[in-house]
């Protein structure tokens, strides 16, 4: 993969509601070109389509080349599919997180949603489990979940943590009035 490729990171607003708003950042070689945004069902099981309304209604869709986001799980336990986001899309998806991920905590977090909503979660399971065919780094300090190389990886991960924190900025101000908190 070129370095500059254009890169779409996603970030959703507080679950504190049934809805809350999904930004996304346009980005090239950290120059912001752009930005969308829609709603998201909170715990709900829409994010994957929620991602690709988002790429779709870029003007720059077509070059974008890497969808960045901070975990599998967003607007609460609303789990995106990797593998039909990226036939979607085309892109390479790269998942960065602070902390280790551990399916497992996920899926205990699922269970106890459906214990206390009794909303099917069997299929937000499978694609908890499936992320384990993607490839697991540690690179600056972050670990990335990905479809890419770890070079391709390593050459996205700094632009990724920034506009990551710029898009949880944004979704956050916009949600309550004023940002707050960090990736």
């Amino acid at each position: 993969m070129k370095a500059g490729a254009r890169m779409l990171s996603i970030g959703t607003g507080p679950s504190e509601r049934a809805k809350t708003i999904m930004v996304g950042v346009v980005s090239r070689s950290g120059t912001i070109e752009g930005i969308v945004s829609t709603e998201i069902d909170v715990d709900g099981s829409n994010a994957t389509e929620c991602i690709a309304r988002l790429f779709k209604k870029s003007r720059f869709s077509s070059q974008i080349k890497v969808i960045a986001m901070n975990g599998i799980g967003v607007a609460g336990l609303n789990i995106v599919d990797i593998g039909e986001l990226r036939n979607a899309t085309g892109c390479q998806i790269l998942s960065i997180t602070r902390k280790k991920p551990h399916p497992k905590e996920l899926v205990k977090a699922l269970m106890a949603f459906f214990r206390d909503t009794k909303t099917d979660v069997k299929h937000r399971i499978s694609l908890v489990n499936r992320t384990k065919e993607l490839q697991l780094f540690r690179i600056q300090g972050f670990y990335a979940q990905t479809t890419m190389s770890k070079a391709d990886t390593s050459m996205f991960i700094a632009q990724a943590k920034e506009q990551l924190r710029l898009v949880h900025l944004i979704a956050s101000g916009v949600s309550r009035g004023e940002s707050k908190g960090r990736m």
